[in-house]
């Protein structure tokens, strides 16, 4: 808001009233399902009559899903776009690999909200963020906000091996031969 007269700020969250603050700018939404895109508006009040500015146009923070497919050696990451912006100049993927430091994996462009990791190690487990940067107009600053994380782990199945084969039975009358075999063990997933 323009106006010096502001007294209480509104914040609203899918449309719905969440917090009143007073004369402040900052709001921590705590106690979210952080996995999800939640879209968020704010109104100003004045001191004189509780005149109401109207909502802010919304802005909705991104979601980061990720997803592993058979056993494929890969990650597959996909994001909502940010809205709320005049537009998005790019997002940047990050990633973490067993708790150890963020580093950046990639960039993408503005349009695009997919990614596969490639052969990945299926020991490790992979966590990611995206970071989105406004495209502003000139002579405003650069924005940028951060989705959720979200983890994954690769697998691969065993193969089965067979130790033994016998063939027990032969017959000569019908021509069948019976062959039996022992595996050691069966297909399991490894972690």
């Amino acid at each position: 808001s323009v106006s010096n007269d502001v007294i209480n700020y509104n914040v609203y969250r899918g449309g719905i009233k969440i917090a009143s603050l007073g004369n402040v700018t900052v709001y921590n939404d705590t106690g979210i399902n952080a996995s999800a895109s939640h879209c968020y508006a704010v109104e100003a009040q004045d001191s004189c009559a509780g005149n109401l500015s109207g909502l802010s146009p919304p802005h909705c923070s991104v979601a980061i899903n990720t997803s592993v497919k058979g056993c494929e050696k890969s990650i597959y990451l996909s994001w909502n776009n940010y809205s709320g912006w005049s537009s998005i100049k790019k997002y940047e993927i990050y990633r973490i690999v067993n708790g150890g430091t963020e580093k950046l994996l990639d960039s993408v462009t503005a349009s695009t909200t997919a990614f596969k990791d490639l052969l990945l190690n299926y020991h490790n487990k992979y966590c990611y963020r995206i970071l989105a940067y406004s495209n502003p107009l000139v002579g405003e600053p650069v924005e940028l906000s951060w989705s959720n994380r979200s983890c994954n782990q690769t697998f691969f199945v065993d193969t089965p091996q067979i130790i033994t084969v016998t063939k027990t039975v032969t017959s000569v009358t019908n021509g069948t031969v019976v062959i039996r075999w022992k595996s050691i063990n069966t297909a399991h997933l490894a972690f």
